[in-house]
């Protein structure tokens, strides 16, 4: 079931939240943030928080839990677009489209701060920093999808997106070496473009070299530099 919380406490909760260091709120002054702040929506597993088509009256900034984007094809296949994290926005794209070119599903249940589409335009106009982290959070999303369309090794891609998602989980204060996955691995090869036969032998080359091990969906990283290295593209 998905429904709105009052968005009365969540307001005054906001200096308390967790996820506040990497979230919109972050860049809006107070009185702004009460003025659209639309209330608290809980998406539970396998909700969609938008669907391909649809027109897009608000977009959600992640608190707890994790989606995945994708777009419908002709094929079974569910190419995965991008994943979201606490603190990411979803949506951003009914800026410049008046409708969702993608689904967005929830992997997890997730909460989500609500924010009206017309009313966040209006801010980010008046908001210096609202519109910076606006721009800032499209400019990731495009070098994302650049790094994967460039030639990188699997290795590369895979121990990348594993540093990325350390690096998320201690933002937040979790540890970063050890943490279980929201997503599984054969999603993780799609966003990759990688087969799910070549991700399963490269994490199995990384456990042999001692620097991570991964077992369904818990992971464990024992060389956090070295894996670095590797995404960094300076490993010897």
């Amino acid at each position: 079931m998905n429904t709105f919380v009052d968005s009365s406490e969540i307001r005054d909760s906001c200096s308390e939240c967790t996820v506040r260091e990497h979230c919109l709120a972050k860049h809006l002054p107070a009185a702004e943030l009460r003025s659209i702040h639309g209330g608290r929506k809980r998406f539970e597993k396998g909700r969609y928080l938008l669907r391909q088509g649809d027109p897009v009256p608000y977009v959600y900034s992640i608190q707890t839990g994790c989606a995945k984007s994708y777009t419908n094809t002709i094929s079974a296949d569910e190419p995965t677009r991008q994943f979201y994290y606490p603190g990411d926005i979803v949506g951003l794209d009914a800026f410049v489209q008046q409708e969702s070119p993608v689904n967005i599903v929830a992997l997890q249940d997730c909460h989500v701060c609500a924010f009206p589409l017309l009313a966040l335009k209006a801010t980010t106009q008046r908001v210096p920093g609202a519109q910076d982290y606006i721009v800032k959070s499209f400019a990731h999303t495009a070098t994302q999808a650049y790094e994967l369309s460039i030639v990188a090794s699997a290795e590369k891609r895979l121990a990348g997106f594993f540093v990325d998602f350390a690096e998320r989980q201690a933002g937040l204060g979790f540890s970063r070496s050890s943490f279980e996955l929201p997503m599984s691995r054969l999603e993780i090869a799609n966003y990759l473009r990688l087969a799910h036969e070549t991700v399963s032998r490269v994490l199995s080359s990384l456990r042999r070299k001692q620097l991570m091990q991964v077992s369904a969906r818990s992971v464990h990283i024992m060389a956090f530099d070295a894996l670095t290295e590797i995404a960094d593209g300076t490993h010897d």
